[in-house]
C-alpha cells in the first residue's frame, strides 16, 4: 500500500471488494452468470489498517477477490489488475527456498501468500495455526 501513487490511494479509500472462497479451485470463479448465495463469500475493505502497527495494506488477491463494489465492472477489473500487478512486483515478493525442517509463518492481516508450481505427485505437508487477535474489519457480509 505504501508504494501506491496517492491518486490510487484516493480512488481506493472506503472501497470494499467481493471475495469468494472456493479453496478447491485452482483458478478464479467466473461470477458473471453465477448465483453466489451458496458459495462462501464476504465483502472486505480493499485497504485495511493493521491493528498493531497502524500501517495500511491491500486486502485483495488474484484467486479470491472478484470485484470492487460501487464501481463499474470495467473499472473494477482495471483497478484489480493494477493492484495485483503492483503487489506482485519483485520488490514486494519473498520466495522461500525450502530446506528440510523449515517452518514459515506470516501475518495474514498484511500479506498475500501463494505457492509456485510443484509436481502433483510430490507430497506436501501443510499445517495451519490461527491465533486470536484484533480483526481487521467487521463482518460485512450477510453470508452464513
Amino acid at each position: 500500500y505504501d508504494a501506491l501513487p496517492q491518486d490510487m490511494k484516493d480512488r481506493l479509500e472506503g472501497k470494499k471488494a467481493l471475495h469468494i472462497h472456493e479453496y478447491e479451485r485452482r483458478a478464479r470463479v467466473d461470477i458473471s452468470n453465477k448465483d453466489i448465495s451458496q458459495s462462501p463469500h464476504w465483502f472486505h475493505p480493499v485497504c485495511v489498517t493493521h491493528p498493531e502497527s497502524g500501517r495500511k495494506s491491500l486486502f485483495v488477491d488474484r484467486l479470491m477477490t472478484r470485484r470492487i463494489e460501487g464501481v463499474s465492472e470495467e473499472e473494477s477489473e482495471e483497478l484489480l489488475d493494477f493492484l495485483y500487478d503492483h503487489s506482485e512486483k519483485e520488490e514486494f515478493v519473498f520466495e522461500h527456498e525450502w530446506r528440510l525442517g523449515d517452518v514459515v509463518a506470516w501475518d495474514n492481516r498484511c500479506s498475500t501468500h501463494g505457492r509456485t508450481y510443484f509436481p502433483e505427485n510430490e507430497d506436501r505437508l501443510l499445517r495451519r495455526c490461527t491465533v486470536e487477535g484484533t480483526p481487521l474489519y467487521e463482518n460485512l457480509s450477510d453470508y452464513k
